[in-house]
């Protein structure tokens, strides 16, 4: 995958594996490049997972999880292979991971999350609340790469509104995240006085029983 030439660009949640000998590379035509919560990994030996051509191409670099066998970060030809060299030197990739991830079938095209890796976090993004499979994002601890994989039952009193700061600004995002996640406990959602124009289906919802209901109320009372 290359970036060249390319002005403002954002790379958020994309998981990318690079199984040729050819590293993510943002060329020095480049300006002011984002990349948040991606999964970058390398699978070459002696290649890294980002190649970049000037450091001032990139604006903000931050929440990754990079993973290359020898090189994570090609910059300018220097070559870091350690997450806390790339770190120092510059000044980027503060809150990064370092981890090799495994996923359920790489080879042909399904970079799914295997079950049995750990859970790292990146940081929400205004406007992407779905994954590529259209699960609901963990509004507070999204899951890196395009695939939100990690599970959090949800309990006790959340909010619906169009006010922007309200935890969910419809029902059908309440009700997508109440499916992906299951609950724990009792949850109420309490909604603002408002109009919603949507069609909602309420599926089974993991976890749900006598004790853990599951309550839609008017914040107004009424």
């Amino acid at each position: 995958m290359g970036l060249r030439s390319c002005n403002y660009t954002k790379l958020y949640f994309n998981t990318i594996i690079n199984s040729s000998f050819t590293p993510v590379t943002i060329d020095n035509l480049c300006n002011s490049i984002a990349l948040k919560n991606n999964i970058i990994q390398s699978g070459s030996s002696g290649k890294a997972a980002v190649n970049i051509g000037e450091l001032a191409d990139i604006a903000v670099m931050d929440y990754n999880n990079l993973y290359g066998p020898d090189i994570l970060v090609t910059l300018n030809s220097t070559d870091y292979t350690t997450l806390n060299d790339w770190q120092t030197s510059s000044g980027l990739s503060e809150h990064a991971h370092n981890q090799e991830l495994s996923f359920v079938d790489a080879p042909n095209g399904d970079l799914h999350i295997a079950t049995g890796n750990p859970d790292i976090f990146g940081i929400p993004v205004t406007g992407i609340e779905y994954d590529i499979d259209e699960d609901f994002r963990n509004p507070t601890y999204p899951n890196v790469g395009a695939d939100e994989y990690s599970l959090s039952p949800m309990s006790g009193e959340y909010t619906i509104g169009k006010n922007g700061t309200e935890d969910f600004s419809s029902f059908t995002d309440a009700i997508a995240a109440l499916s992906f996640n299951g609950v724990a406990g009792w949850v109420s959602f309490s909604a603002s006085t408002g109009v919603y124009e949507e069609q909602i289906s309420i599926p089974e919802i993991s976890g749900a029983s006598e004790d853990n209901y599951i309550y839609f109320l008017p914040e107004s009372g009424n």
